[in-house]
């Protein structure tokens, strides 16, 4: 049994010291030990030194209790703890300081034990502790222990989403090494990335509460401003740059202030009428995307009069919003086209947004057209592949039972979910899902988790089945037959549902739909002799599954890989370069002819009809705001385009219909969804 305090002991004893002087004041020193003592504290320090701090915190347990509160205790305690925190340890290190600093409150390294308890706490995720030990304690550190300690502070200030806190500590991290311009960039980034995850009310609170002489006031200052923009309050939008301008005319943000401030006192119909802006990546490793963007847009705009105007959105961090803001504010764009990055995207579009301009975005990032009413998205989503898929296999087809086998990636989850809930919408019924690491190689294990067999000869169905031949067929050669069709149902799979959705990317689907033939499932569903003979094959008819996918699958690889067995499978794009429909015909010729003969993406197309409809407003309706730009945008007139008839809804999402896919003999095709049979 352990004869150390208790912390309910040692808080009686503390309470009584401040009272009455009770509790002794000396700790007695490592000399006065008796010789036994002084012996387990010499092997217990031995352990700790050695790293072996747990047996050393065990050893000391075992002392008298006379001897527990000597000076050598503590400093076998601060060693373990060290050895813990030295080798990352943060659990243990913990312990063994918050143990040694409530057994020996006033031992001499107190300082250190707090700083590296802190630093242990903010480790194992306890962020509001580390920043209770760590923040009354920073600023009486070694100076060159103080960055360490205030980078902790900053990450947990962060992860509590203490608004204030972060603050606070990111400008004193700033504040110990004001040469450091690296450091000092962070810090701004830190400080306005932590304002944009604040809600409104307190980013207004804190330009009330905060000071001016804080090195943080410009920062919330400009962040109030541009949240009362976004909410197109320009008069205390414009107050608050002004105070801005006033108080801090040389900061970091006196210039974005001086244009703000300026913007929000004009009206929109200073613009070029004829002018567009382009905001992709044009350097950097997406650049190949910025370059297809440009040479769509190139094409549509080809022989106008409209007049382009690019940025490159991924020329640092920052840019993209202060390249939205340049083509609104400098260049006096009616309207913006991309990015088409997510991150990109949402701060681009946030500007845009503040500054009541449309800007038509080419990114799949969920949440973009929520920023607000200028903002529009051109570009193929997961929910719509999924509720196009969802009326063709329950609505079109019939087919109310579906199952789903999935990636365990965004891609995946995000599309599985999208069918689930679509499916379910429509009066379907999902039997079945499965997911499996997207790196699988052998699936044969997954897809008997979704498709079991039956219970074999062995199961009760079987055996029952098996007695009624005996006794109703005599004749051998029949019971024979009869034994062996029964035995074939009897390890047949147990397939629940009539379509099977697999939102993966070709590869693996090359791997998988040969993985279901081997299960006995059958994908091939249009190929009647092929049926007849799998039915002839298994001794009963054959039990058919519809392929269904994603625009993972519209790849012309996707074909050789999977063979037979992707025949029939149906799935869905965005676009599909060798479709018949003449908007998309005419692109493409256009395409290959500026492109050395190569096929158009989805990415390329989304580009070129965007590009194309902006034109045809410019052209035709002639708009000479951007709220006029906005209004026609908003009209929900069909426009003709190579990705297929569109316009763009409430939300500011385009709706179209989507090109439906298959895998004939002569490789990919488009269904021609008014044929019947379809």
């Amino acid at each position: 049994m352990s004869l150390r305090p208790t912390r309910a002991q040692v808080a009686l004893c503390l309470a009584a010291l401040l009272a009455a002087a009770a509790c002794p004041k000396r700790v007695a020193t490592r000399e006065e030990l008796d010789p036994d003592s002084r012996r387990r504290v010499d092997q217990a320090e031995a352990q700790a030194k050695a790293g072996n701090s747990s047996k050393a915190r065990d050893m000391l347990d075992e002392l008298p209790r006379d001897a527990q509160e000597n000076e050598a205790v503590a400093e076998v305690l601060f060693k373990a703890a060290e050895t813990d925190f030295a080798k990352r340890r943060w659990a243990e290190a913990r312990d063994a300081y918050l143990e040694l600093l409530e057994r020996f409150p006033s031992y001499r390294y107190a300082d250190a034990s707090r700083y590296h308890l802190g630093l242990s706490q903010v480790e194992l995720g306890e962020h509001a502790k580390g920043l209770q030990t760590l923040a009354p304690l920073v600023r009486r550190l070694p100076e060159r222990e103080r960055p360490r300690a205030a980078e902790a502070l900053v990450r947990a200030a962060e992860e509590e989403k203490n608004v204030g806190a972060a603050l606070e500590w990111h400008l004193y991290r700033a504040s110990l090494a004001p040469d450091d311009r690296a450091l000092q960039e962070r810090t701004r980034r830190g400080v306005e990335d932590t304002l944009d995850r604040a809600p409104f009310n307190e980013v207004a609170k804190l330009a009330e509460e905060t000071s001016p002489e804080s090195l943080a006031w410009p920062a919330i200052q400009m962040k109030l401003a541009r949240v009362l923009l976004h909410l197109r309050d320009r008069s205390r939008a414009a107050e608050a740059l002004e105070e801005l301008l006033r108080r801090a005319p040389h900061s970091i943000y006196a210039a974005e202030a001086t244009a703000l401030l300026a913007q929000s006192q004009v009206s929109s119909s200073g613009v070029q009428a004829k002018t567009l802006g382009l905001l992709a990546p044009m350097s950097g490793k997406n650049q190949l995307y910025g370059k297809t963007i440009l040479s769509a847009v190139q094409l549509a705009l080809e022989g106008s009069s409209v007049q382009l105007v690019v940025r490159d959105s991924a020329a640092d961090p920052a840019a993209p919003r202060r390249m939205a803001a340049e083509l609104i504010e400098k260049e006096h764009v009616l309207g913006i086209i991309g990015p088409v990055l997510g991150e990109e995207t949402e701060s681009a579009a946030s500007e845009a947004d503040s500054q009541e301009t449309p800007i038509v975005t080419l990114s799949f990032a969920e949440g973009l057209s929520e920023i607000g009413p200028y903002v529009f998205r051109h570009m193929l989503t997961h929910r719509a592949q999924a509720e196009a898929l969802a009326d063709y296999a329950v609505l079109r087809r019939g087919k109310k039972k579906l199952g789903i086998l999935y990636p365990s990636i965004p891609y995946g989850t995000e599309l599985m979910t999208a069918f689930k809930a679509a499916v379910e919408a429509r009066g379907g019924e999902v039997k079945g899902v499965e997911s499996y690491p997207s790196d699988t190689t052998t699936y044969g294990p997954i897809l008997r988790k979704l498709i079991p067999r039956a219970s074999g000869v062995g199961g009760d169905a079987y055996l029952e089945r098996r007695r009624e031949i005996m006794e109703s067929i005599k004749d051998p050669y029949r019971q024979k037959k009869a034994l062996e069709e029964a035995k074939k149902r009897a390890s047949a799979p147990v397939v629940t549902f009539d379509a099977l959705f697999i939102p993966d990317f070709y590869r693996n689907i090359g791997l998988i739909a040969p993985a279901l033939a081997v299960e006995d499932v059958i994908t091939n569903i249009c190929d009647p002799d092929d049926l007849r003979r799998i039915s002839a094959t298994i001794g009963r008819q054959a039990r058919t599954v519809q392929l269904l996918g994603a625009n993972g699958w519209n790849y012309n690889e996707l074909v050789e890989r999977g063979g037979k067995f992707v025949q029939c499978a149906v799935f869905v794009d965005g676009f599909f370069a060798r479709s018949e429909r003449p908007a998309t015909r005419a692109f493409t010729e256009a395409w290959a002819a500026a492109n050395n003969g190569k096929d158009p993406s989805l990415l390329a197309a989304s580009a070129y009809d965007t590009a194309k409809l902006l034109r045809h407003i410019i052209e035709t309706k002639a708009p000479t705001s951007r709220d006029a730009l906005l209004e026609a945008l908003r009209a929900k007139e069909n426009f003709a385009g190579a990705t297929g008839d569109f316009h763009f809804d409430e939300r500011g999402e385009v709706q179209k219909p989507l090109f439906f896919l298959t895998i004939g003999k002569e490789g990919i095709e488009e269904l021609k969804l008014d044929d019947p049979a379809m």
